[in-house]
């Protein structure tokens, strides 16, 4: 039992640590030509950062103080960034990711825009993708939207089977809750399952090979919740589940059967 116990908290630490967010730093657009208005960056930037926001998984964060660290009239015209410029940048705004956004005039109404996820901490790129828009507001929103799904899909991803697996944690938890010192009645007698078990297995064999089997059941589920690998997890509440139902079917039985005793 106790190493059921270890397992079971270590899994949940598990889970706790990996929900943590990624923290994504969002610098300023690159616009290399400078041909693209002021307003347009803008409402482009804050598209970005509101759907980055919004993202599974994801915190948002404005960095300002660029000038500080590195040459930042050079970065907003080459959009290239040093190893070295790269950690001092995650570590001055405590972030996983950093979001370079660079931009370009196709046509008068038209952008092109490229955005490069680089990992502040080794300055590898970690995913990159681009898309065309125009530069009116809702258009500009719906584009941002699938672009920045695209860029963070992995972090969704991974995020999404987080919550489902906090999810069946809670279950599990609820399920413990529920059954975990239960109490059974015979007559003016409240026992526990093992004291049950004893005595029915003294009173009616057949009744007592139900009760082993019920007995069976929650151990398995037991061992699954206690296990460390995510594949056991969703099999732990359907047999625990399973296991005390049986066992209490069983009980009912055996209360019918000898309620005149």
């Amino acid at each position: 039992m106790k190493k059921i116990l270890f397992f079971t908290v270590a899994f949940l630490l598990g889970v706790n640590s990996m929900a943590q967010s990624n923290k994504i730093a969002i610098l300023d657009i690159v616009d290399r030509d400078n041909q693209i208005e002021y307003n347009t960056k803008l409402m482009l930037r804050s598209y970005i950062f509101e759907a980055v926001a919004k993202s599974p998984g994801c915190e948002a964060y404005e960095f300002s103080g660029l000038d500080e660290i590195i040459d930042e009239y050079e970065f907003l015209r080459t959009g290239n960034l040093k190893v070295d410029e790269i950690r001092k940048i995650g570590q001055a705004a405590g972030v996983q990711q950093i979001l370079v956004i660079e931009a370009s005039q196709l046509k008068a109404s038209q952008l092109f825009v490229t955005a490069k996820l680089i990992n502040a901490s080794t300055a590898q790129m970690e995913m990159t993708t681009n898309m065309t828009t125009k530069p009116q507001r809702k258009v500009m929103q719906s584009d941002v939207s699938f672009f920045t799904d695209q860029l963070l899909s992995s972090f969704i991803i991974k995020n999404n089977l987080q919550t489902e697996n906090v999810q069946l944690v809670r279950n599990s938890k609820e399920v413990r809750k529920k059954f975990n010192k239960k109490k059974y009645s015979y007559g003016n007698k409240d026992m526990s399952e093992e004291e049950m078990l004893i005595f029915v297995h003294e009173r009616d064999p057949k009744i007592y090979k139900k009760l082993k089997k019920a007995k069976a059941l929650q151990i398995s589920g037991w061992v699954f919740g206690g296990a460390s690998a995510m594949w056991a997890i969703p099999l732990y509440v359907p047999l625990l589940t399973e296991g005390y139902k049986q066992f209490d079917k069983a009980i009912d039985e055996f209360n019918r059967t000898y309620s005149g005793e």
